[in-house]
């Protein structure tokens, strides 16, 4: 675990920091562009591994739903009993995903929200980042992808899940034509 994933352990549940972190992400040019082509590629690739992985033994159904999809994990947590995740393609833009890798990336986010059992809300949000890192640094992944830059990845990891869940918390609402990739620590 890196230092940084540690500092988000132990600094989530301040209300202060989420609030600081909300502002200061609504505040930064979007870093999109520091990352290079070749480890866009690896974590599409990632991505799409992750994704052909568990759809082995869930059947990812994509839906036509408001912006947030499942408000609860229980509602999310009844699907999956039944062997189905809902996954909402509404507001399927993403400059780095792109459409396809974006759905994939949230049929995991959601899937990892189902494993652990984690709600919606920032402190939650933060546990499925940590643990959809450890998915992601799991010997089988990163011994198929041994070139990966695993620190820009979690880098982003962080960016798509903490800090988009700051500004959801603090503003009660994330603008998805706002999105965008934050590399720096906020």
């Amino acid at each position: 675990m890196t230092p940084l994933v540690n500092r988000w352990t132990s600094m989530h549940r301040n209300q202060n920091v989420v609030e600081d972190v909300a502002i200061r992400y609504s505040e930064t040019k979007d870093q999109i562009f520091q990352i290079p082509l070749y480890d866009i590629r690896n974590f599409r690739k990632l991505i799409q591994q992750q994704f052909a992985d568990l759809s082995k033994f869930i059947y990812f159904d994509f839906v036509e739903d408001h912006p947030y999809g499942y408000e609860e994990v229980k509602e999310l947590m009844h699907d999956f009993r039944s062997g189905v995740i809902k996954v909402n393609v509404s507001g399927n833009t993403s400059r780095l995903w792109s459409p396809f890798y974006n759905l994939a990336f949230r049929a995991i986010h959601d899937y990892i929200h189902c494993l652990h059992n984690l709600d919606f809300h920032f402190n939650h949000e933060v546990k499925a980042y940590h643990h959809q890192l450890d998915f992601s640094f799991s010997d089988r992944y990163t011994k198929k992808f041994p070139y990966m830059n695993w620190q820009l990845y979690a880098n982003v990891l962080r960016s798509e899940i903490v800090y988009q869940a700051a500004v959801k918390t603090h503003f009660k609402l994330f603008d998805l034509d706002t999105q965008k990739i934050i590399l720096t620590d906020l």
